[in-house]
Protein backbone atom coordinates (compact mmCIF):
# COMPACT_ATOMS: atom_id res chain seq x y z
CA UNK A 1 0.00 0.00 0.00
CA UNK A 2 1.26 3.13 -1.08
CA UNK A 3 1.99 6.11 2.04
CA UNK A 4 1.24 8.75 0.08
CA UNK A 5 -2.87 7.69 -0.49
CA UNK A 6 -4.24 9.85 2.19
CA UNK A 7 -1.95 13.19 1.99
CA UNK A 8 -2.72 16.93 1.68
CA UNK A 9 -1.15 19.49 -0.53
CA UNK A 10 -1.46 23.08 0.80
CA UNK A 11 -1.67 26.28 -1.44
CA UNK A 12 -2.04 29.85 -0.22
CA UNK A 13 -3.31 32.48 -3.04
CA UNK A 14 -1.20 35.83 -4.00
CA UNK A 15 -1.56 37.71 -7.30
CA UNK A 16 1.03 36.04 -8.42
CA UNK A 17 -0.55 32.69 -8.39
CA UNK A 18 -0.29 29.78 -5.87
CA UNK A 19 2.70 29.43 -3.65
CA UNK A 20 2.99 25.52 -2.27
CA UNK A 21 3.33 25.45 1.44
CA UNK A 22 4.65 22.20 1.76
CA UNK A 23 7.00 21.62 -1.58
CA UNK A 24 7.80 18.62 -0.65
CA UNK A 25 4.08 16.24 -1.34
CA UNK A 26 4.01 18.33 -5.18
CA UNK A 27 4.86 15.54 -7.27
CA UNK A 28 2.09 13.76 -5.16
CA UNK A 29 -0.46 15.65 -7.55
CA UNK A 30 1.92 15.79 -10.89
CA UNK A 31 3.55 12.52 -11.16
CA UNK A 32 0.66 10.38 -11.39
CA UNK A 33 -3.13 10.86 -12.74
CA UNK A 34 -5.47 12.82 -10.23
CA UNK A 35 -8.74 13.52 -11.02
CA UNK A 36 -10.81 15.81 -8.76
CA UNK A 37 -14.16 15.24 -7.03
CA UNK A 38 -15.96 16.89 -10.63
CA UNK A 39 -13.66 14.41 -12.71
CA UNK A 40 -11.84 16.44 -14.28
CA UNK A 41 -7.68 15.95 -14.02
CA UNK A 42 -6.61 17.98 -11.77
CA UNK A 43 -2.60 20.19 -12.12
CA UNK A 44 -0.45 22.27 -10.07
CA UNK A 45 1.73 23.91 -12.90
CA UNK A 46 5.04 25.88 -12.36
CA UNK A 47 4.42 30.35 -13.35
CA UNK A 48 7.07 31.82 -12.37
CA UNK A 49 9.74 32.50 -9.27
CA UNK A 50 9.91 36.23 -8.10
CA UNK A 51 11.16 37.90 -4.63
CA UNK A 52 8.16 38.93 -2.74
CA UNK A 53 9.75 41.90 -1.24
CA UNK A 54 12.60 43.49 -2.98
CA UNK A 55 15.14 43.18 -0.12
CA UNK A 56 14.15 39.28 -0.01
CA UNK A 57 17.16 37.19 -0.07
CA UNK A 58 15.43 33.98 -1.78
CA UNK A 59 12.73 33.75 -4.78
CA UNK A 60 9.40 32.35 -4.07
CA UNK A 61 7.66 29.97 -6.68
CA UNK A 62 4.11 30.28 -7.61
CA UNK A 63 2.40 28.44 -9.48
CA UNK A 64 -0.62 28.10 -11.60
CA UNK A 65 -3.98 25.84 -10.02
CA UNK A 66 -5.20 24.05 -13.17
CA UNK A 67 -8.90 21.73 -13.32
CA UNK A 68 -9.51 20.06 -16.85
CA UNK A 69 -7.52 22.35 -19.36
CA UNK A 70 -8.77 25.89 -18.07
CA UNK A 71 -6.22 27.97 -15.20
CA UNK A 72 -8.67 28.16 -11.96
CA UNK A 73 -6.36 30.53 -9.91
CA UNK A 74 -9.14 33.67 -10.59
CA UNK A 75 -11.95 31.99 -8.40
CA UNK A 76 -10.07 32.52 -5.71
CA UNK A 77 -9.16 35.82 -3.38
CA UNK A 78 -5.64 36.68 -2.15
CA UNK A 79 -4.61 35.08 0.91
CA UNK A 80 -7.29 32.30 0.01
CA UNK A 81 -6.11 29.17 2.05
CA UNK A 82 -6.75 25.97 -0.20
CA UNK A 83 -5.81 22.08 1.00
CA UNK A 84 -5.98 19.47 -1.98
CA UNK A 85 -6.43 16.39 -0.55
CA UNK A 86 -5.29 13.19 -2.37
CA UNK A 87 -6.66 9.99 -1.56
CA UNK A 88 -7.05 6.51 -4.13
CA UNK A 89 -5.73 9.01 -7.06
CA UNK A 90 -8.61 10.91 -6.39
CA UNK A 91 -8.53 14.82 -5.31
CA UNK A 92 -10.52 16.81 -3.24
CA UNK A 93 -10.44 20.90 -3.39
CA UNK A 94 -11.45 22.72 -0.56
CA UNK A 95 -11.48 26.11 0.94
CA UNK A 96 -9.38 26.58 4.48
CA UNK A 97 -10.93 28.31 6.81
CA UNK A 98 -8.52 30.03 9.09
CA UNK A 99 -9.97 31.11 13.00
CA UNK A 100 -8.19 33.77 14.69
CA UNK A 101 -7.78 33.88 18.66
CA UNK A 102 -9.24 37.21 19.78
CA UNK A 103 -8.90 38.03 23.70
CA UNK A 104 -9.56 41.03 25.00
CA UNK A 105 -7.78 42.32 28.06
CA UNK A 106 -9.88 43.15 31.26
Amino acid sequence: MNKHLDQSIILKKSNNGFEVLNQELLNLINNSTTESQSGLQIKIEFSQSIKKRADSQVETQYYNLILGNKTINDQYSNKDILEIKIKDSKAFITKAFIWKKISFAQ
